[in-house]
């Protein structure tokens, strides 16, 4: 905005009042309910930082008297809703899916198939989504509604009829709503819900009661100004337990941060008196009046103040058209050296480094990082030029970070975190300095500059419990992949830097290693092999910038070892016999040449015994390391296509021509429900025995005397 009097799209005199507003993750994209109580109360959008807006052209289709009532986006920006409405008074609700540039009515057509029907004109209160914009929750006076579709189709809540306040965790599927005198919440992205039983504040009645949500769901703040004696109430369990915070009056809006670190709010002491903003950062304990005196007017919203967390910080609604400034900056990954954030210029705007905005460069890789030595490579972007070349002279705002081809400029960082070096742009801006003391910069002093640690270091981290594998410190504790559901347990590479070659290797009883083809890739314990030996091991990880070595030992390396314990998994194994008595010998068949040598002695129609517990044998079932013992052994043997099932230690079957063998040991472990199971399969090919036919005398004398005939014969 450029003058205090400036209508959303620049023009008009009147000064407007701001309401609620809603934010990217990045802060580009907003859109604002202006003027919410006045009979031209609309929307407006922007698509730079809050530099620029344009009304939404949707606000003439409200029914007669209603106010625009919320606003939700999604992280990127792309999926927008709005929802209008009042006591009483019908309203309706609009969602873009292309950042707020086009807008369609929500009504009867866009109800979920079999479902609640959805009024073209309900009155609605609320609205949020999840970082995605997928799942989406609208309150209202006719009823609670979720979308699972981008906002494209909705479904009513059954056994809700109304809702005040919604709020939606990241992934979406954490929702918390206020209904009147209650805390409602739903962990299925909306569909069913339950009350916090646990919730008791000084509330009365429906509209009293604020909410925000941390990204994570587990951390709620509940505002309330029922009453002069109210406070602010938060959880950090999802509702099971709460505590009360917060000087005694009316608390009225309220934001938390998505990492659930701070809290704005609006509070005045009594109804009337001024409202001030405050801040919290631990929780709610103690607070700082920021001074911003949040505007109090009968005529505006009843007196509410509106809250969006961005970032670190937070935007404040103000009886004025100036939206507070947004915090802005580029940041760099240091586990991927990637780059992206924004930086700004009063000539040129915006400048992205982010990939999205790179997408399409003219050579190259189309983003912005950093690589082990400290060079800087890829693209930034002008974003006011970027979509609309025309306004700038056919530039479409390219800023080449570095020459890959001849390397006849770039930019690179110093040890201290010092930028030097130079960029390109063609057309308009031509070199970009960095650093006023590199030569021919001229001017200053000026230099770009950062605190991010950059250089190569091997990170790896466990890729959480699996069925009795547990992610412990000191140690990690596993099993080899070899049980009946296996536990494939994963270790993570997170190293940072210009990672290039990945090594592992897997140190103890025995020495296992791995080569990983990609080298930022989780690996699980079958990257090892499958039959790993019992045993305390070193876990070591090798990262470099070099990969012309399978090991890493070229270029700049680093590496990262932690301990881990591998236990024995529960095994099923079994031998073979052709009879069960006290003096069979039990032989083996599952082994690759056990199975040869047993399956030629094996005939067709004959019957063969298996064994799976004798342990004076040479092939026998295990049970796993925290039990004592083999519970279970559930066999199945498929003969000629036929399945058969039996139980026990030792079961039969007569042998067909083609013969499948199949075992579940089950022990007693307590590590997993029901015990930890080994399993085998054995394949064995059964021989017929040969077929005898009677030749009578007659019939081999004519045979002798043909064959004398036949000798005469030969001698002539």
């Amino acid at each position: 905005m450029n003058s205090e009097n400036d209508s959303a799209t620049g023009g008009g005199s009147e000064k407007l009042i701001w309401g609620l507003i809603a934010l990217s993750g990045d802060g580009r994209y907003q859109i604002a309910i202006v003027d919410q109580a006045k009979p031209d109360g609309h929307l407006a959008v922007s698509s730079d930082f809050g530099q620029n807006w344009n009304d939404v052209d949707i606000d003439l289709a409200l029914p007669l008297a209603a106010q625009w009532a919320a606003v939700s986006m999604s992280d990127d920006g792309k999926y927008q809703t709005a929802v209008a409405g009042r006591s009483s008074v019908r309203g309706a609700m609009y969602v873009s899916s292309d950042y707020g540039v086009t807008w369609e009515k929500i009504d009867s057509a866009h109800q979920r198939a079999g479902l609640d029907d959805i009024s073209n004109d309900y009155s609605w209160n609320d609205v949020d989504m999840s970082a995605d914009g997928r799942f989406q929750i609208a309150t209202g006076d006719d009823g609670v509604y979720y979308s699972i579709d981008y906002g494209s189709h909705w479904a009513k809540v059954s056994l809700l009829s109304d809702g005040d306040r919604v709020a939606v965790s990241k992934n979406g599927e954490v929702a918390v709503i206020t209904d009147g005198a209650r805390v409602m919440v739903s962990v299925d992205h909306g569909a069913s819900w339950m009350p916090s039983a646990s919730f008791y504040g000084e509330h009365t009645g429906l509209g009293s009661l604020e909410l925000s949500i941390s990204d994570d769901g587990n951390r709620w703040v509940v505002a309330d100004h029922s009453s002069n004696g109210a406070h602010i109430h938060i959880t950090n369990d999802r509702g099971a337990t709460w505590i009360t915070k917060g000087s005694a009056g009316l608390w009225w809006e309220v934001a938390i941060t998505g990492d659930g670190t701070k809290i704005a709010a609006a509070y005045s002491t009594s109804l009337g008196s001024p409202k001030y903003t405050y801040l919290s950062s631990d929780l709610g304990d103690t607070w700082e009046n920021k001074g911003d005196v949040v505007f109090w007017s009968k005529t505006i919203n009843d007196g509410y103040s509106n809250f969006t967390v961005y970032n670190h910080g937070f935007y404040v609604a103000h009886d004025s058209p100036v939206v507070p400034s947004v915090e802005y900056g580029v940041d760099i990954d240091e586990s991927t050296g990637f780059m992206s954030g924004y930086a700004w210029s009063e000539n040129i705007g915006w400048v992205s480094f982010n990939a999205a905005d790179a997408a399409g460069c003219l050579l190259g890789e189309c983003k912005a990082w950093v690589d082990s030595e400290r060079k800087v490579h890829g693209w930034a972007r002008v974003v006011s030029v970027k979509d609309d070349p025309g306004n700038a002279g056919g530039w479409y705002g390219w800023i080449r970070l570095r020459d890959e081809e001849n390397d006849k400029y770039g930019v690179i960082i110093d040890s201290t975190g010092d930028f030097h070096g130079w960029a390109w742009s063609d057309m308009v801006l031509g070199w970009l300095s960095f650093n006023s003391v590199d030569a021919g910069a001229g001017g200053g002093p000026y230099k770009v500059f950062t605190a991010a640690g950059i250089d190569l270091e091997a990170k790896m981290e466990c890729g959480g419990d699996c069925l009795g594998g547990i992610c412990a410190e000191p140690t990690w504790v596993a099993y080899p992949p070899v049980g009946c559901p296996a536990c494939v347990f994963e270790f993570r590479n997170k190293s940072k830097g210009d990672v290039r070659c990945a090594y592992w290797e897997l140190t103890g009883p025995a020495t296992y290693s791995y080569s990983a083809p990609m080298p930022l890739m989780t690996i699980n314990l079958s990257a090892f092999g499958s039959n790993l030996v019992p045993g305390d091991y070193e876990l070591r990880l090798t990262v470099s910038n070099d990969s012309s070595v399978a090991n890493c030992s070229a270029g700049v390396a680093d590496s990262v070892t932690h301990p881990v314990h591998i236990k024995q998994e529960a095994v099923a194994d079994f031998e073979c016999a052709f009879d069960n008595t006290a003096l069979t010998i039990w032989q083996d068949c599952t082994s690759a040449a056990g199975k040869v040598d047993f399956a030629k002695k094996m005939v067709k129609g004959g019957k063969v015994y298996v064994r799976g517990d004798n342990s004076s044998g040479s092939h026998y079932s295990v049970p796993s390391e925290d039990a004592t013992a083999i519970t279970d052994y559930n066999w199945t043997f498929t003969v000629d296509g036929a399945v058969l099932a039996a139980t026990g230690n030792i079961a039969s079957f007569v042998a067909g021509k083609n013969n499948k063998i199949s075992l579940i040991a089950e022990d007693n472990s307590s590590t997993t429900a029901g015990g930890r199971n080994g399993c085998i399969t054995v394949d064995l090919g059964a021989r017929s025995l040969p077929k005898w036919q009677e030749i009578s005398p007659v019939g081999m004398i004519w045979n002798h005397i043909i064959a004398g005939i036949a000798k005469i014969f030969a001698t002539i």
